[in-house]
């Protein structure tokens, strides 16, 4: 279901990530805040649900498909305007600091594929 959700949300993001008059300075994307609140919300709905490792579980694989599907709709972008990069970059930062608030248990971390890509761009 959420993978759904995420697919919709990254139907836009090229858009998002081109500056333009409204967008001037590099920042999180609506898309990436669309996807975070569906997970947040999920959580919410899951957590009083599951034990503590059900829930790590559950949100171990769903960050392993995000991870993935986000990789790729990242990897459609133009990514040769710095404004667009450093965009990517703010992304993966907001949801590395949303998915800490979750205090899970994630072996590889949030979604390493993702991360490490964010940082091979170059945003100076």
């Amino acid at each position: 279901m959420l993978e759904d959700r995420r697919r919709g949300h990254m139907g836009v993001l090229a858009m998002q990530l081109t500056p333009s008059e409204e967008k001037r300075r590099p920042e999180p994307t609506e898309s990436v805040k669309l996807v975070i609140k569906d997970m947040m919300h999920m959580y919410k709905v899951l957590e009083p649900l599951l034990c503590r490792q059900q829930l790590h579980t559950v949100f171990e694989r769903l960050l392993a498909t995000f991870d993935v599907g986000l990789l790729a709709a990242y990897r459609k972008v133009d990514t040769s305007i710095l404004f667009t990069r450093q965009c990517i970059v703010a992304d993966v930062l907001y949801l590395k600091q949303e998915v800490s608030k979750l205090h899970l248990t994630l072996p590889n971390g949030c979604c390493p594929e993702l991360v490490a890509f964010a940082k091979s761009l170059n945003v100076a």
